[in-house]
């Protein structure tokens, strides 16, 4: 099961567009999600206060959660009270590491538009399908699982 503890930060208008960033908690270095051992589908669901239990609260997050309707992915927005000191972000990484080491950090993650996951006139949406995060799929796929 995929674990996707996120928050997303107010977004920004402009004129012509919105963008909004996401943040999420990703794994070794931020090239991969977080994933837990119940992977299996069937199982998922059973899994789901285990994973709470055994993964997020131990590594103190909070928030509310919500798995999807194919019960490979766990979500969690993460309460503003979350303490974040502990915890890389990727710029930290981008300017420390000359490669980056197999460490938890919080990523960033744009979308521009008027919300997101939705098509639009400038092609982002196709820009995000081309990108690829492994087995969960594009980053148009995690914003289309991120509540906005």
């Amino acid at each position: 099961m995929f674990i996707i503890p996120y928050y997303i930060e107010k977004p920004v208008k402009s004129k012509l567009f919105t963008t909004w960033k996401a943040w999420v908690f990703m794994a070794n270095g931020g090239k991969e999600l977080w994933i837990s051992e119940a992977n299996e589908a069937n199982e998922a669901s059973e899994k789901v206060k285990d994973v709470v239990a055994n993964y997020l609260t131990p590594n103190g997050f909070t928030g509310k959660t919500r798995h999807d309707k194919k019960g490979n992915c766990l979500y969690m927005e993460i309460s503003q009270n979350t303490d974040f000191s502990d915890l890389y972000t990727w710029g930290e990484m981008l300017k420390d590491a000359k490669d980056i080491p197999n460490e938890f950090i919080l990523r960033p993650f744009v979308w521009i538009g008027d919300s997101p996951g939705a098509v639009d006139e400038w092609g982002w949406r196709e820009q995000c399908e081309s990108v690829s995060l492994g087995p969960y799929g594009t980053i148009a796929t995690l914003w289309d699982g991120l509540k906005v």
